[in-house]
């Protein structure tokens, strides 16, 4: 039927975005390899209609099944200003707004532009990263300054980020479709449909090119509710496409263990101009294969038992594998595998084979597991340039050339995107004949409070340097011809011997390179520390060519301490300590005062016995008030009219030792003003060489007379 044609193809569409059989890096979690994905969709007015709900339909069902660490970019030719991009993490919303999604407009080529600027934009660094422009249309001419020719082959191969090449697919729908020729070589790929019945091939075409998933061609149906599929391969995932049918996937199993369910999604679509005409709806499921810390884990290859919460026919049920097929490169010397690429050298004879492995292991994949008809071929590269190929699974008696070495390992299944592997290396002539010599004073010394100039014992200035020089059969190598061949020198280590003033951090060394090729150790000071925590005393350093470790060489210098180095240590640390006591002590064990005022009136008694306020004046408290950096004692503390307050674990203390110098004191509630004289005759006369406790001020003044021959008194409270 036309209407079940139309669906295959909506069903090959879905898959368009899924991995390319990428072999996965080795670790906990094995995932194929992320795809970075900008679509370009035709929303134009042409689309209404039947094509409308069709293409809508199969974008609903291509973003259900993508894998969780692909990234999705969606450019409508209705807004082509904007790359949307589809949040994976909230799919359903997504699935929703595509649903809803009933705007039309023309087919302008910025639409274009857009989607390919934001793959440009990405950081992703990721080698086995894929990249892919994908370009769905109806239009007889999309509106740009160029031909559609000439507009595909400029962005095609274009270098993305982590330096693969740009995959663009472009796809025209319909009779009236704009053509155009593609370059499979060269990362372009151009597909035409104009009935039904080729669209449904085509796209079968293209989803074989993009995807690593294939169609499972024989299910089984065990109940009316269970099918079984099987697959002699690993796989990454199991996608099921349920047409016609809103079942949920209740369980799914292997015979080792239990598969989990990451996307069940109902899609649906309809003419929204219309709300007529065909009506498409579905399910969409992912299932994956999950440890206990949740980690992606590879399926094995064997039997697949899914079942639904309503019967389904297996006539309804499209099931699409995910093959976990990585690529290994092994190599061989005289019979020996290479486990280490630095044992290679210059003119090694090597043979080189291709070994399909289970992704993520490095357990082969038999060859009767593998789909018919794959093809191998071995690349042998130098600097670019090719010196040797084989179109089988080995290449053998390659002989090693100096430069940057590249094999490259291909698997191609028929109608799919091929499975690349690279190892890379460089081998040098010069890296296995060169020497190091070591030049240097003896003996070189440098005070340790001077490092930026070189001195001898006896204080004068000395121009010698610990220097290493690079020879290649007895001829120093110049800065240029070391930066050619990538020869480069580290401090491998420093000890100190001999110590003559014990600090805590040793001296670090620098090396300089000079445009002779001499490369000159700088001692310097550790960062951001002073000389005067530096060891002093004989100290030896080692250093190695960077892409040699066999190749070392040492110096020897001393450190020295002067008298002065001395007296500057000490203040040194008494700084240290004094910032020590700053940032430790003051700001978290000192006492400091709850943020509050005290309150302080003054009063003469009249004749009448009353009493008149003279003064009053208000300290506001805080945690810097009465705080005094130079002292170290438990609290804060502030003088007021010679007597001490200070803070208690958030309360206000009255110093007893400051009130013992006072005549009197005493607490009272009557108003000063009314009963002045009776409140100053109540006052707690004080004994000579009294030692009074420490009281705790509160909302109740504190009354305190400091003369008995003075008719005046004074109080203090906590303003309430």
């Amino acid at each position: 039927m036309k209407l079940n044609r139309i669906i295959s193809l909506l069903l090959c569409v879905l898959i368009i975005m899924t991995a390319a059989f990428p072999a996965a890096a080795e670790g906990d979690e094995v995932q194929a390899a992320k795809k970075i994905i900008s679509v370009v969709y035709d929303d134009s007015g042409s689309m209404k209609g039947d094509r409308w709900v069709y293409a809508n339909y199969a974008t609903q069902a291509l973003i259900a099944l993508l894998n969780e660490q692909d990234e999705l970019y969606v450019t409508y030719m209705s807004s082509p200003s904007k790359a949307e991009k589809v949040d994976l993490g909230n799919i359903e919303k997504v699935i929703q707004n595509i649903q809803n999604w009933n705007h039309t407009g023309s087919t302008p080529g910025q639409a274009i532009d857009t989607a390919w600027e934001k793959l440009r934009e990405s950081g992703e660094k990721d080698p086995s990263a894929q990249f892919w422009l994908v370009i769905l249309t109806d239009g007889d001419r999309i509106e740009m300054s160029m031909d559609l020719q000439s507009k595909l082959e400029s962005i095609r191969g274009d270098s993305m980020s982590n330096g693969t090449g740009l995959n663009v697919v472009y796809m025209g729908m319909g009779p009236g479709a704009a053509r155009a020729t593609g370059d499979p070589d060269r990362g372009l790929y151009t597909f035409h449909a104009d009935t039904n019945q080729s669209i449904n091939d085509t796209m079968k075409d293209v989803a074989n090119l993009i995807s690593g998933r294939l169609a499972v061609p024989d299910i089984v149906q065990v109940d009316s509710n269970t099918i079984q599929v099987s697959s002699n391969l690993p796989l990454y995932s199991i996608s099921v496409l349920l047409q016609g049918s809103q079942a949920e996937i209740v369980s799914a199993e292997t015979n080792e263990g239990k598969l989990k369910l990451v996307r069940n999604l109902g899609l649906s679509s309809i003419d929204p101009f219309r709300q007529t005409g065909t009506i498409l709806q579905g399910k969409a499921g992912v299932l994956v294969m999950k440890d206990s810390a949740n980690k992606t884990q590879v399926i094995p290859a064997g039997q697949y038992t899914i079942v639904f919460s309503e019967p389904v026919s297996k006539d309804q049920v499209t099931i699409q594998i995910e093959p976990a097929i990585g690529l290994k490169i092994d190599l061989y010397r005289g019979g020996d595998l290479i486990t280490d690429l630095k044992d290679l050298q210059t003119d090694d004879s090597i043979d080189i084979y291709l070994r399909p492995v289970i992704a993520g292991t490095d357990q082969t994949i038999l060859p009767g597991n593998l789909p018919q008809g794959v093809k191998w071929s071995v690349e042998y590269e130098v600097d670019g340039t090719n010196k040797g190929s084989s179109s089988s699974q080995e290449l053998k008696g390659i002989k090693l050339k100096e430069g940057g070495n590249i094999i490259r390992g291909v698997m191609q299944i028929p109608g799919f995107a091929p499975l690349v592997f690279e190892r890379f290396f460089r081998l040098s002539y010069i890296l296995e004949h060169i020497t190091i010599k070591a030049e240097q004073p003896d003996p070189l010394e440098y005070y340790r409070s001077r490092l930026d100039h070189k001195y001898l014992k006896q204080g004068r200035y000395d121009e010698g340097n610990i220097t290493f020089s690079i020879l290649l059969d007895g001829t120093k190598l110049n800065a240029q011809q070391l930066q050619e061949n990538d020869i480069d020198l580290k401090v491998d280590s420093i000890t100190c011997s001999g110590k003559k003033v014990k600090c805590i951090f040793p001296v670090r060394c620098v090396l300089k390179l000079e445009d002779d090729g001499t490369f000159v150790l700088y001692p310097t000071e550790p960062m951001w520390f002073t000389w005067s925590m530096i060891k002093s005393g004989d100290y030896e350093v080692q250093v190695s060519v960077i892409r040699n470790d066999s190749l070392k060489a040492d110096g020897h210098f001393t450190l020295v301490p002067r008298l002065s180095d001395t007296f500057i240590s000490i203040l040194t640390v008494l700084v240290l300590l004094f910032i020590l006591k700053v940032l430790v002590y003051d700001l978290f064990i000192l006492d400091k005062f709850p943020r509050k005022r005290i309150v302080v009136d003054s009063y003469m008694i009249n004749s009448d016995g009353s009493g008149q306020l003279v003064g009053s004046k208000r300290i506001r408290l805080g945690k810097l008030k009465g705080y005094n950096m130079l002292l170290i004692r438990r609290e804060n503390r502030i003088r007021i009219n010679g007597v001490t307050l200070k803070a208690d674990e958030g309360s206000v203390m009255v110093d007893g030792r400051s009130l013992s110098r006072q005549f009197s004191y005493g607490t009272s509630a009557q108003d000063p003003e009314i009963s002045g004289e009776f409140i100053m005759l109540g006052l707690r006369e004080i004994p000579r060489n009294a030692r009074l406790n420490d009281l705790m001020l509160g909302q109740t003044p504190l009354y305190i007379r400091t003369n008995e021959n003075d008719m005046s008194m004074w109080s203090m409270k906590i303003d309430g």
